[in-house]
């Protein structure tokens, strides 16, 4: 999974954790926050690191060399690394937090440079009303979205995905092993 953002100078930035189906939730949020506050203090990774290769073409011809990378990186197998540029920066699945810029809600494009299958959004945490126990209360509400790729997943398979993360975020006990 990759995460990404912008840094305090609107530049994208962001990393990847790897193999996170083989760790622990405990073990995905101490390594996104290790990763955070060493990018904080000045620290680059994956994503941050590949730009500065990046920003040296011109912007006339960024387009088809990040579309060349991608051919030579995601289909022909070749590795970029020793012109600094990561072989998979994005991962399966990419999350990107938009709710700190002030949206409640986003839909985000499938990036055609990565092969995530999926991107999700994480919005702004905002109170709305919710009934609990047969009352009215204000609850702090997480919105998700997510798009898919339809050559991955189709909306069955992606309606249990959502069901299944709707339940853990419901029951957050359910992953605790």
């Amino acid at each position: 999974k990759a995460r990404m953002g912008f840094d305090k100078d609107g530049k994208i930035t962001g990393f990847k954790v790897e193999r996170a189906d083989t760790k622990s939730l405990h073990e995905i949020a101490n390594e996104i926050k290790t990763t955070a506050v060493g990018m904080r203090r000045g620290g680059q990774a994956g994503v941050a690191r590949a730009q500065k290769t990046l920003e040296a073409i011109p912007p006339i011809l960024l387009r088809p060399v990040l579309q060349v990378l991608r051919f030579l990186v995601m289909d022909a197998g070749v590795s970029l690394k020793p012109l600094g540029l990561p072989d998979d920066p994005f991962g399966s699945i990419l999350v990107t937090e938009i709710g700190s810029y002030g949206l409640d809600v986003g839909y985000p494009a499938l990036l055609p440079l990565s092969n995530a299958s999926c991107i999700v959004a994480i919005g702004r945490v905002t109170e709305k009303p919710v009934v609990r126990d047969g009352e009215v209360v204000a609850r702090p509400i997480l919105p998700l979205s997510a798009t898919f790729d339809h050559r991955v997943a189709d909306a069955f398979e992606a309606g249990g995905l959502v069901k299944a993360a709707r339940m853990l975020l419901e029951e957050p006990s359910l992953l605790e092993v």
